[in-house]
């Protein structure tokens, strides 16, 4: 039953919605406020992975021998 309405009323659905969705934008555009794009999801993944992959800075070798010997007795 409601397969067979919207296989009937389908395509008025479709164009309503349209012509609203076309309303919102024009409407948004007089305003002065223009839809925001969505972030680069490869720029932010390139962004995590440089962040996760890091090096540490390199311990100057006096602070590294306190540190071994730190790990000795704890």
């Amino acid at each position: 039953m409601i397969q067979s309405h919207f296989r009937i009323h389908g395509e008025d659905y479709y164009e309503r919605a349209k012509s609203v969705r076309n309303l919102v934008e024009n409407t948004m555009l007089l305003i002065g406020k223009t839809p925001q794009a969505a972030p680069d999801p490869v720029k932010e993944l390139a962004a995590a992975r440089d962040i996760l992959t890091a090096r540490k800075p390199k311990q100057a070798p006096a602070q590294a021998l306190v540190n071994s010997q730190l790990n000795l007795f704890g």
